[in-house]
């Protein structure tokens, strides 16, 4: 709808309010609320330009993916990967999110070596 209503201030605030907003709710506690923030990240990601779907989204996806103290945002990032692949493109996807499903794919946590 704010994209919709005013393309450029819209745009906007998805990128500066909204996206920072589901960052902080994929390491949220409680599953529920980072599968629905998943869910969301999944459905914004789509409406971003190509230079946001790298800036923004890999790189949130990138900053769980790394988390070495948290076996379940290492899980979620697998699972981020997988689902947000075809939006990031083919060149993101050759560059990083191959290599960095590999690396997880060898993770000491066997939770997250099975989300691969």
């Amino acid at each position: 709808f704010l994209i919709q209503s005013d393309p450029e201030s819209g745009y906007d605030r998805v990128v500066d309010v909204l996206l920072p907003l589901v960052r902080d709710l994929l390491s949220d506690r409680a599953s529920e609320v980072r599968q629905s923030a998943c869910d969301t990240l999944f459905i914004l990601s789509s409406h971003l330009r190509p230079k946001e779907r790298g800036t923004v989204i890999l790189t949130t996806v990138l900053t769980l993916a790394h988390d070495p103290d948290d076996e379940e945002a290492r899980g979620l990032a697998v699972f981020l990967l997988n689902g947000l692949a075809e939006t990031l493109g083919r060149e993101l996807c050759r560059q990083f999110v191959s290599m960095e499903l590999l690396c997880l794919s060898e993770d000491p946590a066997w939770k997250v070596r099975k989300a691969t």
